[in-house]
């Protein structure tokens, strides 16, 4: 079934709630000082049903200009409005004022109700509307209908409910394939309950035992019961004005302007993107860096307003910004939102959010200014595409996707389906589980990689690459090591690098020795060599042969394991290593064990340089040593 919300707006004491009353026979002012005072102050809620059977949710909204922070949390949720008008004062400021906050928010379709017509004759009543239709001819109400009623008698309120129904049924169904956001307008506590928050579903569905976070405090809850319209339900669906019982909240713990929704669906923002409108009869330009009231969903917070493209934004210009917030934000990608100047309050103009999890920006960066471009024509796959790059790691799964974007999993999965036929995504599954990337991103990584690589391999012609250790921290800092793991098989399945004694170089790279160098190494090698076993210590080495290229030839030798370290003072030449671990494992596999002393003797080197030996052979997991003894892993 469809759900629908109306929202009721228009200047103080044009009868909204007294129109409401009449369509529902009930008066949605509860505080007392509202009914003392006759006027609203705070969101009234009830509800009425059409011929159908079809119950329709009415928020009726404050029309004093100094409360008109409870009407902008009030209005996200309408899916159309009544513009209520009196007939005997006409169009007021808060008239406009309302009707610019609701254009700013997106609501496209509404009826105008020229109310208490019982007040005048019918010539003042024609000049009225009249004007009424002059004044609403740029704004969104431009073709709606204009029921005149008396909510006071009675009349018209029946023609009332008939242009409802008719708009009803032309209007889209709320998204329920999305996960639930819930904004919260009011949080208050019941004897016996506990913590009750109510609001406007948004999107997607709620049900009893649903285990959900409160944001941006990031309370986890559990929802204990629902309400909608006093009637308890178990499932509650995008559309409907819910109240929602929650377990292990205290009331002071959370706040008008936070949002409930699955864990790890939405983040707190400090800063968001969005396209930016000022209203074309707006008093006064805005300046760049200048603080202004952000209303987006329930929320409203200061904010200091960085304009992307100039200084100045004058009446009926838009721009792309950035919004600094004062305090943390939970918004969501294409909401609306309504900006005030700071001092005197007043409505100057709206947009919509594009980019919840931005960096700082600089002016006039035209890479800034073409991504949110994209962000704002483009369709849900390039948003999507783009978002991949700005990922922490570049390869993530599904559950991760969904919190990074903010989007349930059968949203995402119909996006990406359409990057993977684009050609747009990389693909790597590991434990039954596919993680994605997007390959430009991943093409971008490669280029550093081989301009990193290329300049290394000048710079140090005689290493044969980097460590598997220095590649990670220099490109993947963050990224799980299987991921790297995977990176690194496909640099190398693509002839990109290739990985020789550990080290990662380019395909093509080899390290090339002159004559002069050649016999260097030729001299290094006979001293390491002998007739029998030999350990030698780095510094004698060093003594040898002076000069750079000894610490060159060295670093080669020991990188392709021509030499071996045995710790940071000796090193073997790996003839002699292997040729010592052969007797080892000979000897062992004939008697069992071997002790020190044994191995000092078999071997033919100093006991110092035994017991060092086999401490790098238990390192290796040739052996392990037990007591005074070794025997093979």
């Amino acid at each position: 079934m469809k759900h629908l919300i109306i929202g009721t707006a228009g200047h103080i004491d044009h009868g909204k709630t007294t129109l409401i009353q009449a369509l529902t026979g009930r008066n949605t002012d509860r505080l007392k000082e509202e009914k003392e005072r006759g006027i609203s102050i705070e969101l009234g809620f009830t509800y009425f049903d059409l011929q159908d059977n079809q119950r329709v949710g009415i928020i009726d909204v404050p029309g004093h200009e100094k409360f008109i922070r409870q009407m902008l949390a009030g209005v996200m949720g309408m899916d159309m409005v009544m513009l209520v008008v009196a007939a005997d004062e006409g169009v007021m400021p808060q008239t406009r004022e309302h009707i610019d906050i609701m254009t700013y928010l997106n609501i496209q379709q509404g009826i105008v109700v020229l109310n208490k017509i019982d007040m005048v004759d019918e010539e003042w009543l024609e000049l009225v509307e009249e004007d009424l239709r002059e004044s609403l001819s740029e704004t969104f109400l431009r073709d709606a209908k204009i029921i005149k009623v008396s909510a006071k008698t009675g009349e018209g309120v029946d023609n009332l409910k008939n242009e409802i129904k008719n708009i009803s049924d032309d209007l889209n169904e709320r998204d329920v394939k999305n996960f639930p956001r819930l904004p919260l307008d009011r949080v208050f506590t019941l004897d016996g309950f506990g913590t009750v928050v109510t609001g406007t579903l948004l999107s997607g569905k709620f049900n009893v035992g649903d285990a959900v976070t409160i944001y941006p405090e990031l309370i986890e809850s559990k929802i204990r019961s629902i309400q909608v319209h006093g009637e308890s339900k178990d499932e509650v669906f995008a559309g409907q004005r819910v109240a929602i019982n929650l377990a292990n909240v205290k009331k002071e713990d959370i706040h008008r302007g936070d949002v409930i929704a699955p864990v790890d669906r939405l983040v707190e923002s400090e800063r968001i993107d969005v396209k930016l409108s000022l209203l074309p009869h707006s008093p006064r330009a805005l300046l760049d860096n200048t603080r202004h009231h952000f209303h987006t969903g329930t929320h409203e917070s200061l904010c200091r307003v960085k304009l992307l493209d100039r200084e100045v934004l004058s009446p009926g210009e838009s721009c792309y910004a950035q919004l600094v917030m004062e305090k943390p934000v939970v918004a969501y990608y294409n909401d609306p939102f309504v900006l005030r100047f700071y001092s005197p309050v007043e409505t100057i103009g709206g947009g919509q959010i594009l980019d919840v999890r931005p960096k700082k920006h600089k002016s006039n960066d035209k890479n800034i200014l073409n991504r949110l471009n994209i962000i704002e024509y483009g369709n849900e796959a390039d948003r999507i595409e783009l978002s991949f790059m700005d990922l922490e790691v570049p390869y993530m799964n599904l559950d991760e996707l969904c919190r990074q974007f903010s989007l349930s999993k059968d949203k995402l999965l119909i996006q990406i389906n359409v990057l993977i036929n684009k050609n747009k995504l990389d693909i790597w599954e590991w434990q039954n589980t596919k993680y994605y990337a997007s390959l430009q991103r991943i093409n971008l990584i490669i280029n550093e990689i081989k301009m990193y690589l290329d300049k290394y391999h000048k710079e140090y012609s005689f290493r044969i690459g980097i460590s598997n250790e220095e590649f990670r921290k220099t490109f993947f800092k963050e990224v799980k090591t299987p991921i790297v793991n995977y990176i690194i098989q496909k640099l190398v399945s693509e002839n990109i690098i290739k990985v020789e004694k550990g080290k990662i170089s380019l395909k093509d790279f080899e390290v090339v020795f002159d004559e002069n160098m050649k016999n260097i190494l030729k001299n290094v090698e006979e001293y390491c060599i002998s007739d029998k076993i030999t350990v030698c210590k780095l510094e004698e080495i060093y003594e040898s042969f002076l000069g750079k290229e000894v610490e060159q030839i060295l670093e080669w030798m020991l990188a392709t394991g021509k030499l071996i370290k045995i710790d940071d003072e000796m090193v073997m030449h790996e003839n002699h290593y292997n040729k010592a671990k052969e007797l080892l494992i000979q000897f062992i596999t004939k008697n069992n064990e071997i002790s020190l002393a044994e191995f000092r003797d078999l071997s033919g080197i100093s006991r110092k340089q035994a017991e060092k030996l086999l401490d790098k052979f238990d390192k290796e997991r040739v052996t392990i040593r037990k007591g005074d003894i070794r025997i093979l892993v």
